[in-house]
């Protein structure tokens, strides 16, 4: 009973074979009616197991494209979404503390021009000391060094503060690049994912013009009704084909991985302060 149902849906899936015309994965090429014809006489006069082997390596090709095809959907997904996400992370990395540091960058200059008026006098009482001292006025003189003296100390209250708001300033500058720094370094893990990727499509690739000539002497085999010969493509382009999707699966896995880089970045970035 359970061969009778192996048998079956061996059979069932045959005719699925049969009622439609052969797929050499993503990169096929639908055969003509007179090819279908040369290939269904070719099939008549080999034998049963030749012709068994025959049905199973275009059940193979039907299989591996339609998983090619899901591959290529896949890729196309994850890569898109990658650099959507690539891109508005980078503008979020420009954005980094970008509010803090413009605030503080203010407040430095605001404090700077409310000190003005005090530096330029502590300035002006200095260079009228300086002045009066050929004068032989004793009083006046006292009274320049002693307004001097509580403008000395005003100024240095003054600057303290501007050295206080600069250190925030700074601090701010260089924690925004320390975190900038981090993401970054996460990001550049994606340089030899892209290098890998690149590989994988030359392979896919060079896999792929490799069953151009394979495909040319399928043709030529089933034209002459050359059972082996017919045998032999086809089971080639069923191998490359099936490289073809491994070097697929492996870009879908790279960009899986660089997914998983831009989500460690992400996490990386600072709270919005």
């Amino acid at each position: 009973m359970k061969a009778r149902r192996i048998w079956t849906l061996l059979m069932t899936l045959m005719l699925l074979i049969a009622s439609a015309p052969l797929a050499l994965a993503a990169t096929t090429m639908e055969l003509t009616v007179s090819s279908q014809a040369a290939l269904d006489k070719t099939i008549a006069a080999a034998s049963s197991t030749q012709q068994t082997a025959i049905k199973g390596l275009q059940l193979d090709l039907v299989i591996i494209g339609q998983k090619e095809q899901a591959l290529d959907g896949s890729i196309r997904s994850v890569h898109y979404k990658n650099e959507a996400e690539l891109l508005a992370l980078r503008s979020r990395i420009k954005q980094i503390d970008a509010d803090t540091i413009k605030k503080l960058e203010k407040q430095v200059q605001e404090m700077k021009e409310r000190y003005k008026p005090l530096f330029s006098l502590y300035t002006t009482l200095n260079q009228q000391i300086t002045a009066a001292k050929g004068i032989k006025n004793k009083d006046l003189n006292a009274l320049l060094r002693a307004q001097a003296d509580t403008a000395k100390l005003a100024v240095h209250f003054a600057r303290q503060d501007i050295k206080a708001q600069e250190s925030l300033l700074t601090a701010a500058k260089k924690s925004a690049k320390a975190a900038k720094k981090r993401i970054q370094e996460t990001l550049s893990g994606m340089g030899t994912l892209n290098i890998r990727i690149k590989s994988a499509r030359s392979e896919a690739a060079a896999s792929k013009k490799r069953i151009a000539p394979l495909l040319a002497a399928f043709k030529q085999a089933i034209k002459k009704t050359q059972v082996k010969e017919t045998l032999d493509s086809l089971t080639s382009i069923v191998a490359h084909s099936r490289q073809i999707t491994v070097h697929k699966q492996a870009i879908l896995n790279l960009e899986n991985q660089i997914s998983g880089i831009i989500n460690k970045a992400k996490a990386q970035l600072p709270s919005i302060r």
